[in-house]
């Protein structure tokens, strides 16, 4: 076992029982785009700019075992056995889980993974509304959520990505 110390400026080593995983650690290439890395819930990778394919850039965004954990967090908050209950309350209960998710995931470039679980949501939410209704048919989930003018008041992901380098001194 490595051990790893940290040491200060004062020069005192605190031991730390830190040690590598062999089946986690990797060397990852990231010079050429194809290959990038998961840190933390996120997808790390060097991708070209949209204007200039020949400059790049680091890019982070949600990493699919992230969003899967996310997509099993809103089936677990609209089960079927909570159709007895109002709408309104079961959006509430899954609004907690989106906000938190914008506020983890909010930098970076997370806008088309946003996209993507707000979608998610709203099919999810038509086929709850659906079955609360006796329907088998999405179709009338999809009017009431609609129609709703509201959207039920669900959060969405979509827009809420903080860019630092948009607020700078210029």
């Amino acid at each position: 076992m490595k051990r790893v110390t940290w040491a200060t400026s004062a020069t005192v080593e605190i031991p730390l029982p830190l040690m590598l995983s062999a089946a986690k650690t990797r060397i990852v290439d990231c010079r050429d785009g194809t290959e990038g890395f998961d840190f933390l819930g996120y997808h790390f990778r060097w991708i070209p700019t949209w204007r200039n394919r020949e400059r790049r850039f680091a890019a982070c965004w949600p990493s699919k075992k992230a969003v899967a954990a996310a997509r099993e967090r809103i089936r677990q908050l609209t089960p079927l056995a909570r159709v007895g209950l109002p709408a309104i309350v079961v959006v509430q209960d899954l609004n907690a889980f989106p906000r938190g998710r914008g506020a983890y995931f909010g930098y970076g470039n997370s806008t088309r993974v946003f996209k993507a679980i707000d979608r998610f949501v709203f099919e999810h939410m038509v086929r709850f509304i659906a079955r609360k209704h006796g329907s088998r048919s999405w179709k009338r989930g999809r009017v009431d959520l609609i129609e709703s003018r509201t959207g039920l008041g669900i959060h969405p992901l979509a827009g809420t990505v903080r860019y630092p380098w948009a607020h700078a001194a210029r």
